[in-house]
């Protein structure tokens, strides 16, 4: 669920974000595509359930509320912090019940200085 302050990052800012370092080889915050602000965060993390080795990334800027979110295939030997990983089942889905929700608690990770992750590959 989102509310309306919220919308998705068109095709062309999801293609500039995609352009230079990934979030995981450069994890700090980016400038925004759309409103030009540095304050493009992600948060990735690896479904409990996946059948395969999986990721899932959030996107999203605090300063103009837009977001995008994404599946890919987990890189062999990729290891990264993830401060919701000890979460239970059920505090984890409450968490994510909405996005907005689930995004402020992101942001709040970032400005307390847990976020953003650290990567390395094995």
């Amino acid at each position: 669920m989102v509310d309306s302050s919220w919308s998705s990052f068109s095709g062309a800012h999801v293609e500039a974000l995609a352009q230079g370092a990934s979030f995981m080889a450069a994890p700090g915050e980016r400038d925004c595509p759309a409103c030009g602000e540095r304050s493009v965060r992600a948060y990735l993390s690896e479904p409990a359930r996946a059948r395969r080795p999986t990721l899932v990334s959030y996107v999203w800027c605090r300063s103009c509320h837009r977001f995008v979110g994404s599946r890919s295939a987990r890189p062999a030997g990729l290891t990264f912090t993830d401060p919701l990983a000890a979460l239970a089942a059920e505090e984890r889905r409450e968490l994510e019940r909405t996005l907005v929700g689930f995004l402020g608690h992101l942001d709040r990770l970032w400005d307390d200085g847990v976020l953003p992750q650290r990567f390395s590959a094995a």
